[in-house]
């Protein structure tokens, strides 16, 4: 673990954000490299990865992160006076929640998106993997809103995105008819 910011010194530069989604993207990179996690075994997802990837278009309220270095991580929130209740972590202070996932990130982490921040590097799950995990809880957990997620990624990013990846990581999930309506929906 590196030198470790004090609790003011992560406010000051969680500061320098313009958004809010800007403060979760460097709150992530400062956790990641004050923790000395390597880039490849951390990992924004879920909803926060979706809001990073919509620049605030989609607002999750929490960090959704997965790393196998979670001791290190929690080490480093403590320090950062987050308390703990399960897997959530909070910072009444900092107005930020912190949800650590448990590993492994189930996704394609070559298809992951390495974005650098003044305060190092965070990496975001793939945004196939995204869509296909928002149709699955649209699916099996009848979260309602998730399919519009999906959809949103996918107007956003239809050109670029590996259709036949998603139909593949779909077939696993048992959403494949749930992706084809999307790819079809986006023109895709």
């Amino acid at each position: 673990m590196t030198k470790v910011l004090r609790p003011d010194e992560l406010r000051s530069k969680l500061a320098l954000a313009t958004t809010s989604t800007e403060a979760h993207l460097f709150f992530a990179a400062l956790l990641r490299t004050a923790a000395g996690v390597s880039p490849d075994r951390f990992f924004v997802v879920g909803g926060s990865a979706i809001e990073i990837y919509t620049v605030g278009k989609y607002t999750s309220g929490d960090m959704d992160l997965v790393t196998d270095e979670g001791e290190r991580v929690e080490k480093v929130l403590r320090h950062w006076e987050f308390g703990k209740s399960g897997r959530i972590w909070t910072n009444d202070r900092l107005d930020l929640v912190v949800d650590l996932v448990k590993p492994p990130y189930t996704g394609s982490p070559e298809r992951s998106t390495l974005v650098t921040t003044p305060f190092g590097v965070v990496r975001l799950a793939a945004i196939e993997d995204l869509l296909v995990k928002r149709l699955s809880a649209t699916r099996h957990w009848g979260v309602k809103g998730d399919f519009e997620h999906a959809m949103m990624l996918a107007l956003q990013f239809g050109t670029t995105l590996d259709w036949e990846y998603i139909e593949r990581f779909a077939v696993e999930h048992q959403v494949l008819d749930l992706a084809r309506e999307l790819r079809k929906a986006v023109g895709a």
